[in-house]
């Protein structure tokens, strides 16, 4: 499965900006939990779009609207933890610890000619044979 997917977004002050592992640790709670919820209904679609797994790999691949350096680790933080707290909380994964999400790799792609960030995700991994709930 391949899709194109925003990174998460905090608002503080009136202004919107990229979440980040350095951000994070510093943001008010409140405004933590206002934006995963946020980026959890932005997923909702797409997540819900997804079969249930037993185990999959998770391969970010993050493009950048400006020639800005980053460090590509501190992105893709919390992309990937509001990410598989989605697919925990929609049922496309049981849990994310280890013996289900068995890892995940993260590519600079380069930069967007329209501006734009956004991350390429691609998901591998063993699907459920019944779409059944689980037991």
């Amino acid at each position: 499965m391949i899709a194109r997917l925003n990174f998460p977004l905090y608002i503080k002050k009136g202004k919107a900006g990229i979440l980040t592992g350095n951000l994070y640790r510093n943001l008010h709670w409140a405004t933590l939990a206002k934006a995963k919820k946020d980026y959890h209904e932005e997923v909702k679609n797409f997540v819900e779009s997804l079969p249930k797994y037993n185990k999959l790999t998770i391969h970010y691949t993050l493009y950048f609207g400006n020639k800005r350096k980053r460090d590509i680790d501190n992105f893709t933080w919390a992309l990937h933890k509001f990410l598989m707290d989605a697919m925990v909380e929609y049922e496309d994964i049981e849990d994310d610890h280890n013996e289900i999400v068995t890892g995940f790799s993260s590519h600079f792609g380069g930069y967007d000619n329209n501006k734009e960030d956004y991350v390429i995700l691609e998901i591998e991994g063993e699907e459920c044979e019944s779409t059944d709930t689980r037991e």
